[in-house]
């Protein structure tokens, strides 16, 4: 297996990191845990993104489900997985601690395109025990089952990793990369599509409280990664650019097969800021009650005008209060035959 696997420029999987890679933590002999001092045990990290150091929980209106720390590798290239297609997935796994990781236990699995995922909706993939992480190092590990993605969801599914040692370091909360730096989450999926053309994207809202809430579900302006051209690599990708901020894809945000809400319209106006993620374009407000699962559909068009190499960052939010639970995000583009 060569480097094309891993999205960031780093190590092949089952060997350690390297200074090269400028996406991978560096060796910090002092790491923190809410400012309390160095880890002589071993103190694994998924990482949400690049420059985590472990700290949570996160702050609210982290974008926590980009986790640069999870792909797949398929026929399509990497993070593109083909619905009904067996698609390899991978973990890097950082050990920030000052003792090996020895009997790791590294776990993927998959759910629903989802905002709010809990081990209720989760599918396994594949695990693997007695793994062996070196202090102040970093290693890429690949399921020893392949995914296949369902055709329902046409490979839009997100995708978890958490690792950890059960003795020594072991899972908090599991599939929650907020509160426990053990799990990484991918919600992110690239669409390419022709000039004009249209998609529609369904994701779920979940209310996973024990009482009925009002749950958000907002649509924001996305930021491209640097690494766009390896975290989604396909040959013929050109550099991405940058959008000017005045240029809105046009959408629609609306409830899909609620089981009790009826479905509303919404335009793409501006709204206030509720956290970090910045300003709302679009949102919808919905009661749902204990274990509701609510449908949320997402149309828009790529404009007809649309150049080579440019690309379109949709976030898709869900918040309860002004806690922000999940997110989904798309990058909207042309497709790669375009840009040969």
């Amino acid at each position: 297996m060569n480097t094309t696997t891993n999205p960031t420029g780093g190590p092949p999987p089952g060997t350690t990191g390297t200074q090269g890679d400028p996406n991978r933590p560096l060796p910090n002999p002092r790491p923190l845990d809410n400012g309390k001092g160095p880890h002589y045990t071993p103190w694994l990290v998924v990482r949400y993104a690049s420059g985590d150091d472990g700290t949570r929980p996160l702050s609210p209106g982290t974008v926590f489900w980009e986790s640069p720390d999870v792909w797949t590798m398929g026929s399509m290239g990497i993070n593109q997985p083909v619905a009904g297609e067996a698609t390899q997935v991978f973990a890097r796994v950082t050990n920030l601690g000052l003792s090996d990781a020895i009997g790791a236990t590294i776990q993927w699995v998959w759910a629903n395109p989802s905002m709010a995922i809990n081990p209720a909706t989760v599918n396994p993939i594949g695990i693997l025990t007695g793994q062996t992480i070196p202090a102040q190092n970093s290693l890429i590990f690949q399921s020893p089952t392949d995914w296949t993605p369902i055709v329902q969801n046409n490979g839009h599914e997100c995708l978890i990793a958490q690792a950890f040692v059960p003795a020594f370091d072991p899972l908090t909360n599991p599939d929650d990369p907020v509160d426990d730096r053990h799990v990484g989450q991918k919600n992110e999926q690239l669409i390419t599509l022709d000039q004009g053309e249209s998609f529609h994207f369904i994701v779920e809202a979940h209310n996973n409280a024990r009482a009925a809430e009002q749950v958000v579900i907002e649509v924001r302006r996305g930021v491209i990664p640097l690494n766009l051209q390896t975290r989604f690599g396909r040959p013929g990708l050109l550099p991405a650019q940058l959008l000017d901020p005045t240029v809105l894809l046009p959408f629609t945000l609306s409830a899909a097969t609620a089981t009790t809400v009826q479905p509303v319209h919404l335009a793409a106006t501006q709204l206030p800021a509720t956290n970090c993620l910045g300003p709302a374009l679009a949102t919808t407000t919905q009661q749902l009650k204990p274990g509701e699962v609510q449908k949320v559909a997402l149309a828009g068009q790529l404009p007809p005008t649309a150049l080579p190499g440019e690309v379109h960052v949709i976030r898709i939010s869900q918040r309860v209060g002004q806690v922000v639970v999940g997110g989904y995000t798309l990058y909207v583009t042309l497709k790669t035959q375009q840009l040969r």
